[in-house]
């Protein structure tokens, strides 16, 4: 008698939670999926502490989390795609993604989840529990339900075991009608991130605080100047900076300042009026209007004239300018990010660079560190460098690298970061058969320039030179001095007393073709 009231017990239990699921699937049919889930969390109120529910999607390789929707009011869907560098193995750390997961405790891994979400996409602050069930899975990506609350021990293995068959009744309907919000989340991820640099910033743990920057101030139209050496990738943070604004679907113009002579810089920036000068046959949109609505990267913002600082200054102060040969004012809704190499303070005190142009443009400064200075990224971005540099050359790669296979690349410093990185790994991979060891390959490069001391002072050659090989000897020590530094403080261009333009074409002349 006990054994049949207990198994009537059971089949009223079941058929509680199956009428739950059953009741889902009808309001996700006529309402769609945020409407289910508020359903979702209401239902389960008189059983359960839920305090929030949110669907996230994960790709196969662990490597791109997107938030789907939530029952958190300040959760928009679609408002960030996150792509990280490693793997989310902290999000899962007792199972594979494909598994459910119950943490009734995990005060202890909200730094984790920190790690990887932000306020605005998820709800885990405040919470002690969370139950994670996979639903769905389609093109590489796995959908995840995930129940919050803020009382410990709120998942127990009875009420666990409920959900699941609500979540099941869930999953088989749309595998048998079709899950219509995955077509949203592609259609979102290919308007997302497109930039294959900003996925590599993504890599690096040694640039945690200039992703925190670029999140921060990538939503307004603050300008921003992007500082650091040659090489350490400050295209792809102006990359990173429009990609997660509300002027990604705008236009990104990128411009290097430097490669641009000097008479024909305000044309270029601000466009010109057919006549204006002798080879003007016809009017010419400049940069600025190219850039409406979007975002304008200047790069080497130290090399700008004199002449046209002053009409940047006003662009930055009344988003006006006048083309060459104009007394039109113009206007442009372009957001401005600049990035330099050599110290801007310094050329300000020599009256190379205006003052008030330089508070303007330094609202909000972005240091991006020397690959020297952060080993942990020489691993992650070589690997990166490996996979995208082998499918240009069509070549197939097959094994993961360690730390002792490129104990050479810790040994070195960089002096053209990671620029340098890439133009070594693609010498390799030039060279690599495919089907050979990946790890002897790499194990064969050496930097032996590295090895030999850095000479302090300028040597002659042995016999009397001439005068393109005395001018050839003294660049190439002066570079070796300095560790191959072009532009800044201690750079070759102070001690030689060049432009970085000059020394740029003197060191076309010397390098071997």
């Amino acid at each position: 008698m006990m054994r049949k009231k207990r198994v009537l017990r059971y089949k009223k239990e079941d058929t509680y939670w199956d009428d739950i699921g059953k009741a889902l699937c009808e309001v996700y049919a006529m309402y769609g999926i945020e409407r289910a889930i508020f359903y979702l969390r209401t239902a389960l109120g008189p059983r359960i502490s839920i305090s929030q529910i949110n669907i996230i999607s994960l790709s196969a390789d662990m490597r791109v989390l997107t938030p789907v929707c939530s029952t958190n009011a300040s959760c928009s869907a679609h408002r960030e795609i996150t792509p990280q560098g490693k793997k989310l193995r902290y999000l899962f750390p007792d199972s594979p993604v494909d598994d459910i997961l119950v943490n009734n405790d995990i005060s202890d891994d909200i730094k984790h989840f920190k790690q990887y979400f932000s306020e605005k996409g998820t709800c885990f602050v405040g919470q002690r529990g969370v139950l994670r069930i996979p639903f769905y899975s389609k093109d590489n990506m796995t959908y995840l339900i995930q129940f919050w609350s803020e009382k410990s021990l709120a998942f127990t293995p009875q009420c666990s075991a409920g959900i699941q068959r609500i979540i099941h009744f869930f999953s088989v309907y749309l595998y048998k009608e079709g899950f219509e919000f995955h077509e949203k989340v592609l259609q979102e991820q290919a308007a997302g991130i497109k930039s294959l640099g900003y996925d590599l910033l993504c890599r690096c743990n040694g640039l945690t605080d200039v992703l925190k920057k670029i999140m921060r101030v990538a939503p307004s139209t603050v300008p921003v100047l992007i500082i650091g050496e040659t090489g350490v990738g400050k295209e792809s943070v102006a990359d990173a900076l429009h990609e997660l604004s509300e002027r990604k679907t705008g236009p990104l113009i990128k411009v290097n300042c430097g490669a641009i002579s000097e008479n024909l810089m305000e044309s270029i920036l601000f466009g010109h009026e057919k006549g204006a000068f002798t080879s003007a046959v016809s009017m010419h949109n400049g940069y600025f209007e190219q850039a409406h609505n979007g975002t304008i990267f200047l790069d080497e913002i130290s090399e700008l004239p004199l002449s046209a600082q002053v009409k940047l200054l006003r662009v930055l102060d009344s988003h006006t300018f006048w083309r060459v040969g104009s007394s039109k004012i113009q206007h442009t809704n372009a957001r401005l990010i600049f990035a330099s190499n050599r110290n801007l303070e310094e050329m300000v005190r020599q009256g190379k660079f205006r003052q008030d142009l330089y508070y303007r443009l330094s609202v909000y400064p972005i240091f991006v560190p020397p690959l020297r200075e952060r080993h942990e990224d020489i691993l992650p971005v070589t690997e990166y460098l490996i996979k995208e540099i082998a499918a240009e050359l069509g070549k197939s790669v097959s094994g993961t690298l360690t730390e002792h296979d490129i104990s050479s690349f810790y040994q070195y410093s960089w002096p053209g970061n990671v620029r340098e990185l890439k133009n070594t790994v693609e010498r390799v991979l030039i060279d690599y058969i495919s089907g050979n060891n990946l790890k002897d390959a790499f194990q064969s490069v050496h930097f032996t320039q590295q090895l030999q001391p850095a000479r302090d002072s300028y040597q002659l050659p042995s016999s009397w030179p001439t005068l393109a090989e005395l001018e050839q000897s003294y660049i190439t020590a002066v570079l070796d001095h300095v560790h191959g530094k072009m532009t800044g403080n201690d750079s070759a261009c102070s001690i030689l007393g060049i432009h970085y333009t000059t020394l740029r074409s003197h060191l076309k002349k010397i390098m071997p073709k």
